[in-house]
């Protein structure tokens, strides 16, 4: 039987992927739980959600205002190579990342606002959805237009996600 291979590599039976696809009329699904990262790669999200972070936004709007006073820099001229991910609690001292960075960062303030928030990765870039009034809205983390509002996330041009993550670390593959 061929398999699939979830978002860190590991096979899985394209029976055992496709039973946990619950597909709803939204274009940013939301799937059943699929995907069991190694334990090493859940207690990675799960430091990344328990960081202590040295400041909390009090409302969406400060959410957004800090936001842009982060500097958007690629790994590559940060650190010399394609890919590191920063803790949470170190992006937040040294105010500089990637779409990654910025979108943990984010992730962890709209769980803080008690909101219903992932962490999405798609193909080359890393973002952030939460769930508002029934709907879901995308959130750009690394936008430092400042006029940028959140835009419903079934009518976001040119993001596709691949994985999500929630605050209950559940872990999501999408069909895309």
């Amino acid at each position: 039987m061929a398999a699939a291979v979830d978002w860190v590599g590991i096979p899985v039976s394209i029976e055992e992927a496709e039973k946990g696809i619950d597909l709803d009329a939204q274009h940013f699904v939301y799937l059943k739980p699929v995907v069991r990262p190694p334990l090493a790669f859940r207690d990675r999200f799960l430091s990344y959600r328990n960081a202590r972070l040295n400041w909390y936004a009090p409302d969406f709007p400060g959410l957004l205002d800090a936001l842009r006073g982060f500097r958007y820099v690629r790994d590559c001229e940060q650190f010399g190579r394609s890919d590191v991910w920063f803790h949470p609690e170190d992006f937040e001292l040294v105010r500089a990342g990637d779409c990654e960075d910025h979108a943990l960062w984010a992730w962890l303030q709209l769980l803080h606002l008690r909101l219903d928030a992932r962490f999405v990765i798609g193909k080359e870039h890393c973002w952030n959805t939460f769930r508002q009034d029934s709907d879901w809205w995308l959130l750009e983390s690394t936008s430092k237009d400042p006029s940028y509002q959140p835009t419903r996330a079934d009518g976001a041009a040119g993001y596709v996600p691949q994985f999500s993550v929630d605050g209950n670390l559940q872990f999501y593959k999408h069909p895309g």
